[in-house]
């Protein structure tokens, strides 16, 4: 199942990569949405919507250097799409992230 799984998981993956400009354009244009809601505090906090589309604009920062592999602790190196994957995968099944 593992090996399937992985499959797909580094075929969605390099799909999600090729596809990244649009990606971030999509998520840009949503950055202006009054709709959305980029933190989890109360939206009443800032009537500016200063903060929002500072935090916005963090978001899709950390969006975009995912899609080209540069996982947030691990340093500014890229992964390949197989390494992603099974950081990705080692991640989900550490215990001390799942307790």
């Amino acid at each position: 199942a593992e090996g399937v799984f992985r499959q797909v998981s580094e075929l969605t993956l390099e799909q999600l990569r090729n596809n990244r400009e649009t990606l971030v354009n999509v998520l840009s244009t949503m950055r202006h949405d009054p709709l959305v809601e980029w933190s989890k505090r109360n939206a009443k906090e800032d009537t500016t919507g200063e903060r929002d589309s500072q935090e916005a604009d963090k978001e899709i920062e950390k969006i975009e250097l995912k899609l080209q592999g540069v996982m947030q602790l691990r340093g500014p190196t890229p992964l390949s799409v197989q390494a992603q994957v099974q950081q990705l995968i080692n991640d989900a099944t550490d215990l001390q992230n799942l307790g």
